[in-house]
């Protein structure tokens, strides 16, 4: 479904294709069932060994995993909604972030990805986010809302 003109100045939602957003959610309980996997065989070989190397490399690999896991919500957004002259919400597996418009830096296209929307502070991890070209069809619509909104702020 096509993305809606606001009405009065509302917002827009743009939502990925159903490729995209199967691939997102795929990953992320992908991720989850690996790390969850990396890290029960690196806590049975942890209890199994009497050498303390082994076991500060097995607690560094859980450590590692956990960290992992906290690096791969903040993106792969699946629906972004523009609200005007305010924001916006990006929507991801297990992850809701709004990001203020004050905040967007400017919108260039990606070498062959698509588009990269850069922000001028941080949020948590996040310095910048990609509009993939496996978005869908509303991906170029959805950057040039951004642009757009970028362009008119004060």
């Amino acid at each position: 479904m096509p993305h809606q003109p606001p009405q009065g100045g509302g917002s827009q939602t743009f939502r990925a294709s159903r490729l995209w957003t199967s691939n997102v959610w795929g990953a992320a309980f992908a991720g989850i069932g690996a790390g969850t996997l990396m890290s029960i065989v690196a806590t049975i070989v942890m209890l199994q060994t009497s050498s303390p190397k082994v076991a500060v490399l097995m607690a560094a690999w859980i450590a590692l995993v956990l960290l992992s896991a906290l690096g791969l919500f903040p993106g792969h957004a699946v629906e972004v909604t523009v609200n005007r002259s305010r924001g916006l919400r990006l929507r991801a597996p297990f992850q809701d972030l709004y990001i203020p418009i004050a905040h967007l830096r400017d919108v260039t296209p990606g070498l062959h990805e698509g588009f990269v929307v850069r922000l001028n502070r941080r949020h948590g991890l996040l310095t910048e986010f990609l509009i993939h070209n496996l978005f869908g069809p509303e991906g170029k619509p959805l950057a040039d809302a951004i642009a757009e909104e970028i362009q008119l702020r004060p």
